[in-house]
């Protein structure tokens, strides 16, 4: 069974960490309390779908999405509240998906218009910016595609011009200018079907940002890039890795595909990767967002057949202390021990209905 009602409490968190426990050569101390979230217009039934919370700030507010039984649809959720998200220039087919959420409650992410391109966004106060890189394409399933913002409206995503080669960015709202960034060991060879390049995905306030790159072999791997220098980034435990946020103080989470192509969440503290498996979600977990406090966002599948999903919040049982912005420490959460795992090296799993999933 899936979570029963809405709040794991510190019994939960203790199976949590069994959960943890289960995976060979993994060690794991501390845990979640987690709270269900989901929008009750949500519809169920078909793969990966019903909530998705992604992004959260400081302040417990997240961006989010759920499908309507037609189409998907943005939110914002504040306390208990969901707020619509709805771009007046979105088509009637495709959706919009708030991904990145700071603390001045803005907002950024795509939607697909009439002609099915990807049209990048930011929300703020009720109102709409367009939010596209001028060279990004303009076909189907062509253009930008913003996922992160930070404290000082920095905002990261990726943007295609032709299709399976993806391309990061960093936008600058000082000079209203894009930047692109390009992991150096990341293909573009641009093979049909293959979905090569890059794509940035989280940034924290001193700039650090994170995201993946699929390599010559085709598979998916993270990166950390502090403005100079590319870090791999791959759980030992996966065949593929998805960065999808880092905090202040450079905890980074994400998700993980296991060789059987379960995904799992990830915490990794600058030293060492902790799973996060939420309690019964035989689908697996997908985690998206952390803030300062600790505190991780997502969403996660309550069936084998990924038909059933719930947004979540997880609370650590140990609370974080943040870095002040600027900081480069490490210090996090994750007290996992790992055993010299042999990485391997397989194709990752393609997501496949919306691109930032």
């Amino acid at each position: 069974m899936y979570w029963n009602g809405y709040r794991l409490t510190a019994l939960a968190a203790v199976a949590t960490s069994l959960t943890f426990c289960s995976l060979p050569g993994r060690a794991v101390a501390g845990g979640y309390t987690f709270t269900q979230i989901d929008n009750p217009l949500a519809a169920f039934g078909i793969v990966d779908q019903g909530t998705h919370l992604f992004g959260l700030n400081n302040i417990g507010q997240a961006a989010g999405a759920y499908f309507d039984g037609s189409i998907w649809k943005g939110f914002l959720y504040d306390n208990g509240t969901f707020i619509p998200v709805h771009d007046s220039n979105q088509g009637p087919t495709g959706g919009i998906f708030p991904a990145g959420i700071n603390d001045s409650t803005q907002l950024v992410g795509y939607y697909y218009d009439a002609n099915l391109t990807w049209r990048g966004f930011s929300y703020l106060g009720g109102a709409y910016s367009a939010l596209d890189n001028p060279i990004a394409g303009s076909a189907q399933f062509l253009g930008t595609v913003p996922v992160g913002i930070n404290n000082t409206g920095m905002v990261v995503g990726y943007y295609r011009q032709v299709y399976d080669v993806a391309h990061g960015f960093l936008y600058s709202p000082g000079t209203s200018s894009f930047s692109t960034i390009d992991d150096p060991n990341a293909d573009f060879s641009a093979v049909p079907g293959k979905g090569d390049g890059t794509a940035a995905r989280g940034i924290n306030s001193s700039g650090k940002i994170v995201g993946t790159y699929v390599d010559t072999t085709g598979v998916l791997r993270g990166f950390v890039y502090d403005g100079a220098v590319f870090t791999t980034l791959s759980d030992p435990l996966g065949v593929s890795t998805t960065p999808n946020s880092i905090n202040d103080a450079g905890d980074i989470v994400g998700t993980y595909n296991d060789a059987g192509g379960t995904p799992h969440g990830f915490l990794y503290d600058g030293l060492t990767f902790t799973t996060i498996d939420v309690p019964g979600a035989a689908g697996g977990t997908i985690v998206w967002g952390i803030n300062n406090t600790g505190e991780i966002s997502g969403y996660a599948y309550a069936n084998a057949s990924k038909t059933i999903t719930h947004g979540f919040f997880g609370t650590p049982l140990i609370p974080a202390t943040a870095a002040e912005p600027g900081s480069i420490g490490l210090a996090g959460l994750g007290l996992a021990t790992l055993l010299g795992l042999r990485r391997q090296r397989r194709r990752s799993r393609r997501c496949p209905t919306v691109p930032i999933c």
